[in-house]
């Protein structure tokens, strides 16, 4: 496997109408996890160039809903009005484009182009955090790896034709703008 970044393809996010609205209402939010348990630390997460992709994680997320309390009070959404809905959630997944590819290039990043063993031990470390350390880079990218949540680096693989791009800073986030809002 082997991944290249392109800063022109469409950004893909796969949610549930009712995170869709609050982003569409509030803009993108950051949600540090308690336990870690993400690939590339806390961020907003997308898929580059893949909308397939999007489409099943947003399936998936309206199967299994979560509620996120800091990002549903935005909304005025409590957590007994979230469960009461939840059999009515919708896939839906946000479209992006980068505005300024320059000034997005110049931006701290780290690009993964396979699920090399720097890869392995990055999503690893990510993963086992405890507690979430800050962030040095506004974005990363690189493969998305597959659900083996324990065990050791090496047992880790990145799913194939499959990507992730995290979005750390507002500086990375004021970058993107969403051209579309699709029900899957």
């Amino acid at each position: 496997m082997y991944l290249q970044f392109n800063p022109r393809e469409n950004l893909y996010h796969g949610t549930i109408d009712i995170y869709s609205k609050v982003f569409l209402d509030h803009g993108i939010r950051i949600i540090t996890r308690q336990n870690g348990r993400v690939d590339f630390g806390a961020g907003f997460y997308l898929s580059v160039g893949n909308f397939k992709q999007a489409a099943v994680w947003a399936r998936q997320k309206a199967e299994f809903p979560v509620y996120i309390e800091e990002v549903l009070d935005l909304n005025g959404v409590t957590r007994r009005d979230f469960y009461a809905m939840s059999q009515d959630f919708k896939p839906k997944v946000l479209v992006y484009k980068i505005k300024d590819i320059a000034t997005w290039q110049q931006l701290n990043k780290k690009e993964f182009t396979v699920d090399n063993a720097e890869w392995k031990d990055y999503v690893w470390n990510w993963r086992n955090a405890n507690p979430i350390p800050n962030q040095e880079f506004d974005w990363v990218f690189g493969p998305l790896a597959d659900n083996k949540l324990d065990g050791r680096p090496n047992e880790i693989f990145g799913k194939s034709s499959c990507n992730q791009l995290s979005v750390h800073t507002s500086r990375a986030i004021d970058l993107l703008e969403i051209v579309d809002c699709r029900e899957v």
